[in-house]
């Protein structure tokens, strides 16, 4: 019985080796980019890997409309964008 029981030391190892393969996935996260874009490209929004937004960029018009709310929600959703696509890649 106690033969068919793995051995310690080598589930340490796979333990181990599962985390290290965790960590690398979470350095690879942190290195992917993503654009959320919304308006037509009036928002723009890059966000890493790991949920970081990094920038957010808006294209001159939307200053001409002087219309804050629609800033804002232009806004939300290219951060809506940039999250679906970090959840794409990482799926």
């Amino acid at each position: 019985m106690a033969d068919d029981m793995p051995n310690l030391q080598d589930l340490m190892k796979r333990t181990q080796g599962a985390h290290r393969r965790r960590v690398l996935t979470r350095a690879d996260l942190a290195e992917l980019e993503v654009a959320g874009v919304a308006g037509s490209g009036l928002v723009t929004v890059i966000m890493r890997g790991d949920l970081e937004v990094t920038g957010v960029a808006f294209d001159p018009a939307v200053f001409d409309e002087a219309d804050a709310e629609s800033l804002a929600d232009l806004t939300l959703a290219a951060l809506r964008q940039a999250t679906d696509a970090v959840r794409s890649a990482t799926q």
